[in-house]
């Protein structure tokens, strides 16, 4: 069955999809001119609805068999649905009528991306780039691309061009910040986004990625600054506010910091990191129960949130529930039996509370996934001691030595521990070296063997390293 209707009658976009599904649900056959089918299927590609894809592309075929351009969006949704030779195969056959089509090139550069046959790619798209110059999409795939291989001033170059462009283009901003953060260079960030503000002072991104570069170079008044310009300009910006508290407990301005991280909860639906981030500034503020509070919050948000699981545990251990600390940290440790740190803080509480084979094991499990900590390897020693296991822990400085030689810590510890074992040469050859790799620390063997500060030899070693005399 044909409908008939005007010609001249137009359609909203949600009135084409409204009539072609009409049309779909009742078996009919309607007209739809070439750039209607294009907005139909373009609609169901882009939320991949890929049944409606299918039946959209049919019948525009059918409805216009002379038309190359639902061929291109047959390749298209091959491509989508992983059907890529099919795809490559329909473009082939497009590439000898239709050279100069620019969304040709494109789907061609997209495919061979997902096949991660990069360099195809970026040659595809930059065929495209000639056809459409001042496509400012374009020049941000072409950066992508060129991110993939690794080649980020290569992005960075096409990312500014595509700004050049489109000023208003919130992907590439983003994606020029990333590259430059990636390449450890923020201070040329700092000099972009300065410039682009000057011509744009109404970006709403560019205030955001400035005060995230300044974030990152410490400059948290700056970044405050930037958040706010942001802020003023679109006041429900829920990141900002999160980024500005960050910067703001960055200063241990914790109270001004709690105040903004619930001001986001005024633009967005709380969430887990926000209530741990509070539960944090609580904690540094020593206010265990509030700490207590937003931590749970945090987890009845979020199950598995293990960061909130060790500032639940680290709160109740400074509230002197040592049963509640332990459990707290025990839960985060089966959720991530390989995460180092949160052995570290069981070792610590262990520790504290005297119980002192225990916490052995965890530093000794510490020692194990992270042999490059710089501390694990005193810790554990200065347990050792505590428990009288003495050549174990001249062992355990031994190896943690083999590991990290320029560790001025581990050298000041093995002077106390030859020392007490009656090494003195050795002793003494461990303290030169100690204060060759921190001149500042060295404070630490005489608080732990208070005798050997009365000792002139080291006395001297001290006068002599400190005014650069030959030892």
């Amino acid at each position: 069955m044909n409908e008939d209707f005007d010609d001249e009658e137009l359609y909203e976009p949600e009135e084409l999809i409204e009539r072609f599904e009409q049309m779909i649900q009742q078996g009919n056959v309607y007209f739809f001119d070439v750039e209607e089918f294009e907005q139909i299927i373009n609609y169901y590609l882009e939320t991949d609805d890929h049944q409606r894809s299918r039946e959209a592309i049919n019948h525009a075929v059918n409805q216009h068999p002379s038309c190359a351009t639902f061929q291109l969006k047959k390749a298209q949704l091959y491509a989508s649905t992983d059907h890529t030779q099919r795809a490559l195969n329909i473009l082939d056959n497009l590439l000898e009528i239709e050279s100069s089509n620019a969304e040709l090139h494109m789907t061609r550069g997209a495919i061979y991306s997902k096949l991660r046959q990069f360099d195809k790619s970026i040659s595809e798209f930059r065929k495209a780039l000639d056809l459409d110059s001042e496509n400012d999409e374009i020049h941000l795939n072409i950066a992508l691309e060129y991110e993939k291989t690794g080649q980020y001033d290569n992005a960075i170059s096409f990312l500014k061009q595509a700004l050049n462009i489109n000023p208003e283009n919130e992907s590439c901003l983003n994606e020029l910040a990333f590259c430059y953060e990636l390449t450890d260079q923020t201070h040329l960030a700092v000099e972009f986004f300065q410039q682009f503000l000057d011509d744009n002072p109404y970006s709403i991104d560019g205030w955001f990625n400035l005060g995230i570069a300044y974030n990152t170079m410490g400059l948290y008044e700056k970044a405050i600054d930037a958040y706010d310009f942001a802020i003023a300009i679109e006041p429900a910006f829920a990141s900002a506010y999160f980024n500005k508290a960050n910067s703001q407990a960055n200063m241990d301005l914790y109270r001004e910091a709690i105040n903004t991280y619930l001001e986001t909860f005024e633009h967005e639906e709380p969430e887990a990191l926000t209530f741990y981030y509070i539960g944090e500034c609580y904690e540094k503020l020593e206010d265990y129960h509030q700490a207590v509070a937003y931590y749970e919050k945090a987890i009845q948000s979020e199950g598995q949130l293990n960061d909130a699981y060790i500032g639940l545990g680290m709160a109740h251990d400074q509230l002197g529930n040592f049963r509640l600390a332990r459990k707290y940290i025990s839960q985060a440790i089966e959720s991530d039996p390989q995460n180092s740190e949160y052995h570290y803080f069981m070792g610590d509480l262990l520790r504290k509370n005297n119980l002192k084979e225990e916490a052995v094991k965890e530093y000794v499990l510490v020692s194990e996934l992270a042999p490059d900590n710089t501390m694990i390897w005193v810790d554990l020693a200065e347990l050792y001691d505590q428990i009288g296991q003495f050549g174990d822990a001249l062992k355990t400085l031994q190896q943690g030595l083999i590991l990290q030689p320029n560790n001025g810590t581990i050298h000041y510890r093995l002077t106390i521990s030859y020392a007490r074992l009656g090494y003195q040469n050795e002793a003494r050859q461990h303290f030169i070296s100690g204060l060759e790799y921190d001149a500042e620390g060295y404070n630490t063997v005489f608080e732990a063997m208070p005798q050997l500060r009365k000792r002139l030899e080291y006395q001297k070693l001290i006068y002599l390293h400190l005014h650069k005399k030959k030892v």
